[in-house]
């Protein structure tokens, strides 16, 4: 009877262990308005400036390293794109900053600002390559991720690819629950 309480003794403490090992992980405090969205899986569907559905998109927050970054994970349904990301503390510039690469080579780079709820990247997206005459290859953005009340996470993308800033894609994200 002893052997069979202590298997099960045993185990219940090893997770209990890994549990207060995850909670305790260090967090860069000058990231912290990011702990909303560690850990957590978003999904939404992608619709064009007119309101048409282009894709399914899946992002994925987690913790990094020791807690000096977070990773971002885009997954789409529209040619199963994929891509990687980090928000990092600059130290040399004093601010939240951002790098995503997608599959094809596309990488994104820019300055991270939060106001309340939402935060806002502002930077420049490259093309490996100059895809379009006309087209820019490498050209500014601003996507803003806002948290509702409502537990929804806004992503909304601005542009200036041609020209003038223009809207891009909008996305309501929900939290996805295993």
């Amino acid at each position: 009877m002893k052997g069979r309480l202590f298997i099960p003794a045993f185990v219940l403490l090893l997770l209990l262990r890994s549990f207060n090992l995850i909670c305790a992980q260090d967090f860069n405090p000058r990231l912290a308005s990011f702990l909303p969205l560690a850990g957590k899986t978003w999904e939404g569907d992608l619709l064009s400036p007119d309101g048409e559905k282009i894709s399914t998109v899946v992002l994925t927050f987690e913790l990094f390293g020791e807690g000096n970054a977070l990773k971002i994970r885009r997954q789409s349904s529209f040619n199963g794109m994929v891509g990687e990301g980090f928000f990092y503390w600059n130290d040399v510039e004093a601010e939240i900053h951002s790098f995503f690469i997608e599959q094809s080579g596309v990488f994104q780079t820019g300055s991270v600002a939060w106001a309340g709820n939402t935060f806002t990247i502002e930077g420049i997206m490259t093309w490996p390559t100059k895809k379009e005459q006309g087209v820019k290859q490498s050209y500014g953005f601003k996507n803003s991720f806002e948290l509702t009340p409502e537990g929804n996470l806004i992503d909304r993308w601005f542009m200036n690819a041609f020209g003038p800033w223009l809207p891009g894609h909008t996305i309501v994200f929900r939290q996805k629950i295993d």
